[in-house]
């Protein structure tokens, strides 16, 4: 047989067989094809299902109210520099606190609440001091009593049960008083340190988001996923990225909203500002994940040296001088390192203070005709507090502030014109009332000031001189010193609580209180701004350690002191010589026990106060 005989009858079998081969496969591919259809059909139809699912997981999870709290809580806090304002920010208190009453713990403590922000709002909360003994517990039991009868009344529960049930209203009103500045006040008034937590607390805490967070009842997809967030967020504020290290004269116990929003105010501008920690943990987290801690640390120094040149020396971005600004503030936390310490003196229980007070009579709003001559008084009073009975010289001052104008305005007192006045008594209240240079048309930031002149105040620290001991005398006499003088943080110097700190501090190191030896000591010390002023002048600084020889006389001793010329200045220490004792007093130099002494310095500076109140005058055209 020839090939090509071959090659047509095997092209003929192959043929063939491929033919049978498709007839027998075209069931199963059938059936493929089928499978591929029902499976991308079913694809569709999970896609579809899932998408679904979340949509009724969200919308079961938004019908659910401590979830809408959590939602609106966390948009109200994230844009509060936006909105935030004294009538926006009580009004959005109010409707958290009763929307908290009414939809989360479902009507119970209505009573107290309503009554509470009825008293609050419109009274003031002003009255005598007892007001504590005489106006809330009556608040308290009638909601207690009302609730208690609404209850048995209506067969729903017990009288006690409705009764105790009532209590759940102090829940909202302590939320209220946190969203305001609860924190801020209570730091404000007792002159609490300005603690990592405090700062955190203040700076970056959504109060009525994490109450919202917490009172939610649902469980579902959403609700987990806040819950994991809002830990996650407290978890970060609290752990990563923190820096390391009620009114005396007030006629209201309870203090108004607008003292609750300007402590906090005044309090925030004590802290330096920074990324929120819960963003910086998340962005490293990505950025640098085996180095997260570094990464924040980074991060939240950068955020800091960004705001203070941008926002306080006000200085634009992207500028040399900008650069220029952020390394200065470098060097000046790395001078910081040399830190000294100092506490609020517990034996002086009334610290020298003076305060502006706006009274409830003030004009925040007035009214002129067009051509009208008409220039309003604006009054406020000064209160000061001089326990220790100081000569106080100030002087007071006022001006109104716009955009693109300000307008000077003449203090009067008792119906005179005031410069400079003084008092020497224990408290002294004065009453000054500004009057602009011009008339007034639209809003103002009406801003008091009052300087107070060569203000003295003292501080304290206590030392113990052993000498040179032998180990074993030196462990047994060190105990004994610790515990009989030295109990908490009684080794830091002390001063009252008034508006600024000469803290000081020597030895090897500085804040050991045992001094063995000779010599060989460091002595270094800070000037404090502890009050929510600014230092304006250091007139002179002393240290009374007669007797010790020191290398650089400026550490112990100075007049007219040079204040750094930046914004920031009063906001933070200012660093006095450090220098070197070489040899103390002979006495010091080897006792045979040892000595207990006490040394005193003293800081003479001028101090400005100042408060700043909103104020509008409308014209009519008719």
């Amino acid at each position: 047989m020839a090939w090509k005989d071959v090659s047509v009858d095997v092209g003929k079998k192959v043929a063939s067989g491929v033919k049978l081969a498709s007839i027998k496969a075209a069931p199963a591919l059938g059936t493929v094809a089928s499978g591929v259809e029902t499976a991308a059909s079913g694809a569709k139809g999970l896609a579809w299902g899932a998408a679904a699912t979340a949509g009724s997981s969200f919308v079961d999870a938004i019908s659910d109210p401590g979830f809408i709290l959590f939602i609106a809580g966390f948009i109200s806090f994230f844009f509060n520099e936006y909105l935030g304002n004294f009538t926006i920010a009580l009004l959005i208190a109010t409707i958290f606190l009763f929307y908290s009453s009414v939809f989360i713990f479902k009507g119970k403590g209505i009573i107290i609440t309503a009554i509470f922000w009825v008293w609050y709002t419109f009274f003031g909360g002003v009255t005598d001091p007892q007001i504590l003994f005489y106006v809330l517990p009556p608040i308290v039991f009638v909601g207690m009593v009302a609730h208690g009868i609404a209850k048995k009344i209506s067969h729903n529960g017990a009288f006690l049960e409705g009764a105790g049930g009532e209590l759940v209203g102090l829940v909202p009103v302590l939320f209220f008083f946190l969203d305001l500045g609860l924190v801020p006040l209570l730091t404000k008034t007792f002159n609490l340190p300005l603690t990592p937590l405090i700062q955190t607390l203040i700076l970056f805490t959504p109060w009525w988001g994490l109450l919202g967070l917490f009172t939610t009842k649902k469980e579902n997809f959403f609700i987990s996923l806040a819950k994991i967030i809002g830990i996650v967020y407290i978890f970060s504020i609290l752990t990563f990225g923190v820096v390391p290290d009620a009114y005396a004269a007030s006629k209201s116990v309870v203090p108004g909203p607008e003292e609750f929003l300007q402590a906090k105010k005044d309090v925030e501008g004590q802290i330096p500002q920074k990324e929120n920690p819960a963003i910086s943990n998340f962005a490293c987290m990505f950025s640098e994940p085996t180095n997260v801690k570094a990464c924040v640390d980074k991060r939240q120094e950068e955020s800091e040296l960004n705001y203070i040149c941008k926002n306080i020396e006000k200085i634009k971005s992207g500028t040399a001088e900008f650069e220029k600004c952020k390394i200065e503030q470098k060097q000046k936390k790395e001078q910081e390192k040399l830190n000294v310490e100092g506490i609020n003196d517990p034996t002086i229980k009334k610290p020298t203070k003076a305060e502006f007070k706006v009274s409830e009579y003030f004009p925040k709003t007035t009214y002129r005709k067009v051509g009208e001559d008409l220039k309003i008084n604006y009054p406020i009073e000064l209160n000061i507090e001089n326990p220790r009975k100081q000569k106080i010289e100030f002087e007071v001052s006022c001006r109104f502030e716009q955009k693109d104008k300000n307008i000077s305005g003449k203090p009067l007192g008792a119906g005179e014109d005031v410069k400079l006045l003084s008092s020497v008594g224990d408290t002294a209240q004065t009453t000054i009332v500004c009057v602009p240079n011009e008339n007034l048309n639209g809003t103002y930031k009406l801003v008091y000031e009052a300087k107070f002149l060569n203000l003295n105040t003292k501080s304290r620290l206590q030392r113990a001189f052993i000498g040179t001991k032998s180990p074993e005398q030196k462990k047994a006499l060190v105990s004994d010193i610790m515990k009989a003088h030295f109990p908490g943080k009684n080794y830091l110097s002390q001063a009252p609580a008034d508006f600024a700190h000469l803290n000081f501090a020597f030895g090897n190191p500085l804040e050991n209180p045992i001094i063995e030896g000779k010599g060989g000591l460091i002595l270094s010390s800070t000037i404090e701004n502890t009050g929510s002023g600014r230092i304006l002048a250091i007139k002179s600084y002393l240290i009374g350690l007669i007797g010790f020889e020191v290398d650089k006389s400026s550490c112990m001793s100075g007049n007219n002191y040079f204040i750094p010329p930046i914004k920031t200045s009063y906001k933070e220490k200012i660093h006095l010589p450090t220098c070197f004792i070489k040899t103390l007093p002979s006495e010091l130099q080897n006792p045979e026990d040892y000595i207990y002494r006490e040394f005193e310095a003293e800081l003479v500076y001028d101090y400005l106060i100042k408060k700043e109140v909103d104020v509008e005058v409308k014209v009519l055209t008719s």
